[in-house]
């Protein structure tokens, strides 16, 4: 029946049947802990081969962090445009249709963008990678590094962003290129949300999306070695083909970025939905 618990809790016990995932035996009354008598695979491992045998309170947890990071990339995306297309926009004629500075507005949405968007992928992040009550195999070293990863790099680009607007840009340039999501922590939480998500995805039966995240996760770090060989170039007074170098580097630039919304917005969403979905049935 559905709903009803896999495991207790409390006695640690397997209270209903539930087949290993290697012999099929009937794993029912076994400590959640032990091995399968016929094969002696951990029963930990049948327990989190499908998602739908989880605890709700963390799957419920898992949709509120996918839904946090997903509104905290929108919200940027959407202050950052708006910022930008009043600074490009024709400001005077803005300014008497206002009866105020456009550049007063815009200036502030440009800090406020990765200020806001950093909150909520922080808070996102932390409650997307809340630990499983049962110790199963999906993914701890890659939950654990992602979640601490998620909090410095997001923290640095509100960091960054304040150290800007006190006039420190040389101290805001070394956070972000050591602290932000395109910096060295940023590069780690992406090596690490990539596998978390991606077994996530195959406990939710979505084999193609996992092997998706898989795929851009690798394309990232080629990206980024592409990204940090351009710049080294870029660095050099007598490099040849300077616009050649400039244009690979915004390309490889938004190519990462595209990765990262991925990674950050769309592969927690469609976490989200399927999650959602199991909830409802159990009801």
């Amino acid at each position: 029946m559905q709903g009803e618990p896999v495991a207790s809790q409390g006695s640690g016990l397997v209270e209903n049947d539930l087949p290993c995932v290697q012999c099929s035996y009937s794993l029912r009354t076994l400590a959640v802990d032990a091995n399968s008598p016929e094969c002696g695979a951990p029963v930990l491992r049948s327990l989190s081969a499908d998602l739908s045998l989880a605890d709700a309170a963390w799957l419920r947890a898992l949709t509120s962090g996918a839904g946090w990071m997903t509104l905290g990339v929108l919200s940027a995306l959407v202050l950052f445009l708006g910022g930008f297309f009043l600074f490009a926009s024709d400001r005077g004629g803005l300014d008497k249709l206002l009866g105020i500075s456009v550049g007063e507005v815009a200036e502030p949405l440009f800090v406020m963008a990765p200020v806001v968007g950093a909150a909520m992928l922080a808070w996102g992040i932390f409650q997307f990678t809340t630990p499983e009550d049962l110790r199963t195999t999906c993914a701890n070293w890659p939950r654990q590094w992602s979640r601490w990863t998620g909090l410095v790099s997001m923290g640095a680009v509100a960091g960054a962003c304040l150290l800007f607007c006190a006039a420190e840009p040389m101290a805001a340039s070394v956070m972000l290129i050591v602290l932000s999501p395109i910096g060295v922590v940023g590069v780690a939480l992406m090596f690490s949300l990539a596998p978390y998500e991606w077994r996530l995805l195959e406990r939710c039966a979505l084999q193609q999306k996992a092997q998706s995240v898989r795929g851009m996760g690798c394309a990232f770090g080629a990206l980024w070695v592409l990204w940090l060989g351009l710049q080294t170039a870029a660095s050099l007074a007598s490099i040849r083909n300077a616009d050649l170098t400039r244009i690979l580097l915004l390309f490889a630039s938004l190519a990462m970025l595209v990765l990262q919304v991925y990674v950050l917005a769309v592969a927690p969403m469609l976490l989200r939905t399927r999650i959602r979905r199991l909830l409802r049935e159990r009801s």
